[in-house]
């Protein structure tokens, strides 16, 4: 990891104040857990991220070229999205708006918090331990399924999730949806952090090979189960 060159204690607490709203923003954001009805809670914690960041950051150069290039990437590849959606006879309109408009703002946004090292690094930082808190949760909650069976440890609510309805809560805290049969057991789907499986464990991979550089023990076996 690149070495962070120091800032005053103002400084210092103010980046950790934009970092932490930005990864409490992270499930509110698209395609993570509660994307969609509260992605302007996202839009909001990163907009007070933005300005804390944009505080500090006073008199500083502007975005390096390479911070340019990857949102001008991510710009056109949406666009691209936007075009071949819009001409599909059953996209709903006002989604597909919505979804660009709060697309482009989170990406501007996060690209002026992104662009400092030192928020960098406390961002990535702490979305791994995001990652192994929501993974520690799970492995109590699939070790209770084990001994004693889904139906022992479902919690008296329901998260709602646009477009799936609610998804179930299980104890201490883990969300699951359709069950998968494993050796004669079905079992609940853990939803992690993403709307649908696959995203948890694609964030599950990154934050394994991502790390052992953000000052987290080699070998990643804490969070292989969140996979």
């Amino acid at each position: 990891m690149r070495p962070v060159p120091e800032k005053s204690a103002t400084t210092l607490g103010t980046d950790r104040g934009a970092a932490l709203l930005t990864v409490v923003a992270v499930p509110f954001m698209q395609p993570f857990l509660l994307g969609g009805d509260y992605t302007p809670i996202a839009i909001a914690l990163v907009g007070g991220a933005v300005a804390l960041s944009a505080a500090n950051d006073r008199g500083r150069p502007g975005m390096s070229a390479s911070a340019r290039s990857l949102g001008l990437l991510f710009c056109a590849f949406w666009l691209w999205e936007f075009v071949l959606a819009i001409i599909h006879p059953a996209t709903d309109i006002g989604d597909l708006t919505r979804s660009t408009v709060s697309f482009f703002i989170m990406t501007l946004g996060l690209l002026v918090v992104l662009r400092d090292p030192g928020r960098r690094q406390l961002v990535v930082r702490w979305l791994i331990g995001l990652v192994i808190a929501v993974s520690t949760l799970y492995a109590v909650t699939l070790a209770l399924w084990l001994a004693i069976g889904p139906a022992a440890t479902v919690l008296p609510f329901e998260v709602p999730l646009e477009g799936y309805g609610g998804v179930q809560a299980y104890f201490p805290f883990s969300l699951a949806g359709h069950g998968n049969e494993f050796g004669g057991v079905t079992l609940p789907r853990w939803q992690g952090l993403g709307r649908e499986p696959g995203v948890q464990a694609a964030l599950s991979a990154w934050s394994i090979f991502t790390a052992p550089g953000s000052g987290y023990p080699a070998g990643g076996w804490w969070c292989c189960g969140s996979g």
